[in-house]
């Protein structure tokens, strides 16, 4: 007998709540991430065979393979009157679970994320390496997508196994990379700017390490 619930079942009451996230792990009832609390649904607790269904019939089969070979794979996926969420599909001690996070559409404002003006003000620096990090949900995507927004640049994000899976892409960026040369084109888009990420975050690391070294 299968879950009394479906996916999307579940994450129309994630929706309705209002919520960020939305957990299947295997031993807990689904979990969903209000204003960055969790908070376990009133329903049953989820089996191996319970979230292995939910991805079999989540997954296409060229998906699936690609899950079984690397151990988790990254989309998204929209649901009709409930939104499109990016997603985490993963192996953990040996049962599957499923990560969803709400992918919006709406830019919020510096006002509305409550960033300070000096933060606002870096995109005008004509030199040097911006780090935007944090914990889950703390904000990291909403503020590079207004700072793109502000100096008016296509925005696109390196999160996932390609752009388009993650969800994590401006339109401005789908739009015109599709017109040429499509999905390729986006993946190596992606495969650049983890070497690019890489690349400055070396020479970061080693320029820190010679500074500490010459100041003890």
């Amino acid at each position: 007998m299968g879950y009394p619930a479906t996916l999307e079942e579940i994450l129309g009451i994630a929706y309705n709540a209002g919520a960020s996230d939305c957990h299947i792990t295997v031993g807990v009832p689904p979990i969903i991430r209000l204003n960055g609390h969790l908070k376990k649904l009133d329903m049953p607790v989820l089996t191996p065979n319970d979230t292995l269904e939910f991805v079999v019939n989540l997954l296409r089969p060229r998906q699936r393979e690609r899950f079984e070979e690397m151990g988790e794979y990254d989309m998204s996926v929209g649901f009709p009157n409930i939104g499109r969420y990016r997603v985490n599909v993963y192996k953990q001690r040996g049962s599957i679970g499923i990560a969803f996070r709400t992918v919006t559409t709406e830019i919020p404002t510096t006002e509305k994320l409550g960033i300070p003006q000096s933060v606002v003000d870096l995109y005008q620096r004509k030199r040097g390496l911006i780090l935007v990090t944090g914990p889950t949900g703390s904000g990291k995507t909403y503020l590079a997508q207004t700072l793109a927004k502000i100096i008016n640049v296509p925005f696109a994000i390196a999160d996932a196994t390609t752009l388009t899976e993650a969800g994590y892409v401006g339109e401005d960026v789908a739009r015109g990379l599709l017109l040429h040369n499509g999905v390729a084109q986006l993946n190596a888009l992606v495969a650049n700017i983890h070497a690019v990420a890489r690349y400055y975050l070396l020479h970061l690391i080693l320029g820190l390490v010679a500074e500490r070294a010459g100041n003890p």
